[in-house]
């Protein structure tokens, strides 16, 4: 399953404060302020905020906010949080969760909210999700949308308490029906995927577009995939509009969508009729290298993994510039135009998980594991999965959880010398049109497969992985703490298959033609 990520966007910015005087002229409360009155110097400082002038609205905050004053100490941590007034008050997040921390301490729900921000991501405190998760409830709790999504966030993907998708559906739904955009996409992502609740698209699409209709483009994005996937119905003309939507808003992802459009399905989009393939392809990169000048390291992985796909398929001996022979708009977009696949290859995606991409990430930890790098290995996954990555995945070579990947990566360090045949030198010869596929490639049952990556059967107390080097073939049973607890001989030529519905739930393999299945 392609992972649809789910957007985390906080509002710092000024928000309406219920019980506050109607505008006056600044003058009308100065007499007031000066006197020491902290209403007055508050709204002293929301007068030279609305006319912009930020160092004196900073200067008659603070005097209301030693005061003791909530929404006085609330503005000023948002102050400091943006650095709206720099250079008088430069952005500094301690300064910002202090003062957060003030007015969240007198029940201000924005500020709660804000404090519950700063430490999910260790903004001027030390990351802690349990105190994140405490301050979200207090905001949501007094009805605030930001912290309701935030902690349906928590909840989604266990962020200081338990996983539960169901209790983060009623926090998104609470959002949602105040029209928070990131809540209806959020939502929309439940019912996309079935986390919470029913499987249902249409629902999922409903609340896409509600999200889009208020200024989401993650939603936009997700609409598009809708379509492009064909889990609403399969419509090219209509993913490239949601896509350009985003694009036009200026989304960096949804730049790396219209390349992915044109690269993958050239073919099926009417626009591309009177093209060729390499107009797309060049269309592609053009894309891909905009998202780039955007600092999407996403751009970079989408490069990586072109790249890796035409050396898997071609070999040391292709170089880039045979490649793209006509296009020298390539030599823009990375400097190694000259040089084998193999090692731009790998640059590319180094330096894009370098800059943040979850997905090569999650590539690099995989070959740190292919070397016996287990503790770089951990490292890479382990970031991996912090940046949003539910599935290692590499065409042709792997395709696994992410936490199954953490899981293996602990147990092949602990027992590695058992499996040397999987960290074999030999050379594979690949041939992607042949049913052997040489290289690593590991497949996680029950549950996974093609379009279904990120899932795993939890009921079961046990995990079943096939894994494959130049056509030797292993089955491993291991427990779900990575207790290996059977394993098969290693197979020649053969390829492994595990049918749902048998009755035995048994795997099987072709050996001279013969179906044989194992017990396991």
């Amino acid at each position: 399953m392609k992972k649809t990520a789910l957007l985390f966007v906080f509002l710092l910015g000024i928000m309406t404060v219920t019980g506050f005087a109607q505008d006056k002229d600044a003058s009308e409360y100065m007499a007031l302020a000066e006197k020491g009155d902290a209403d007055a110097q508050f709204n002293l400082g929301r007068c030279y905020a609305k006319e912009e002038n930020y160092t004196e609205a900073v200067k008659w905050y603070m005097k209301a906010a030693k005061q003791n004053h909530a929404d006085a100490q609330w503005r000023l941590g948002n102050y400091y949080y943006n650095g709206w007034a720099e250079p008088e008050v430069p952005q500094d997040y301690a300064e910002a969760a202090k003062w957060y921390r003030k007015a969240a301490e007198q029940n201000h729900a924005d500020a709660q909210c804000n404090l519950g921000i700063c430490y999910e991501y260790g903004y001027g405190v030390p990351q802690n999700y349990e105190e994140a998760v405490k301050w979200y409830i207090k905001a949501a709790e007094q009805g605030i949308a930001n912290a309701q999504n935030n902690l349906g966030v928590c909840y989604y993907w266990g962020y200081g308490v338990p996983q539960d998708y169901e209790e983060a559906v009623k926090w998104y739904i609470k959002a949602a029906e105040k029209e928070f955009a990131e809540a209806q996409n959020n939502l929309g992502v439940c019912y996309h995927h079935g986390n919470g609740v029913q499987q249902d698209y249409a629902e999922a699409f409903k609340w896409y577009r509600k999200a889009a209709e208020n200024g989401s483009t993650i939603a936009m994005i997700n609409i598009g995939d809708m379509y492009r996937d064909g889990n609403s119905y399969e419509d090219y003309k209509k993913a490239e509009s949601y896509y350009m939507k985003a694009v036009n808003k200026g989304s960096s992802d949804a730049m790396i969508k219209m390349g992915d459009l044109y690269l993958y399905n050239y073919d099926d989009f009417n626009d591309f009729e009177d093209k060729s393939w390499q107009d797309c392809f060049s269309k592609a990169i053009t894309w891909y290298k905009l998202a780039i000048e955007q600092n999407n390291p996403d751009g970079i992985t989408s490069l990586a993994r072109l790249f890796d796909e035409y050396y898997l398929e071609l070999g040391d001996k292709l170089t880039i510039d045979g490649v793209f022979h006509e296009y020298n708009s390539l030599n823009d977009v990375y400097p190694y135009a000259k040089d084998t696949l193999r090692p731009c290859v790998d640059e590319l995606w180094l330096s894009a998980a370098q800059k943040g991409s979850a997905e090569a990430q999650a590539v690099i930890g995989f070959k740190k594991f292919v070397e016996k790098n287990f503790d770089e290995a951990m490292e890479w996954y382990i970031k991996a999965k912090e940046n949003g990555a539910t599935c290692v995945y590499r065409r042709i070579n792997v395709i696994l959880p992410i936490d199954i990947a953490i899981m293996l990566c602990d147990h092949f360090k602990k027992h590695s010398f058992e499996y040397d045949f999987y960290f074999a030198d030999k050379k594979p010869d690949l041939d992607l049109f042949s049913n052997h596929f040489n290289g690593w490639q590991i497949y996680v049952f029950p549950g996974t497969g093609w379009s279904d990556v990120s899932y795993y059967d939890q009921s079961s107390d046990h995990i079943y992985v096939t894994v494959t080097k130049n056509d030797k073939f292993g089955l491993i049973k291991l427990s779900k703490d990575g207790k290996l607890l059977e394993k098969t001989p290693i197979i020649y030529d053969s390829y492994f298959y595990y049918y749902d519905d048998d009755e035995n739930d048994k795997f099987h393999t072709e050996l001279n033609g013969q179906d044989v299945k194992f017990d396991l």
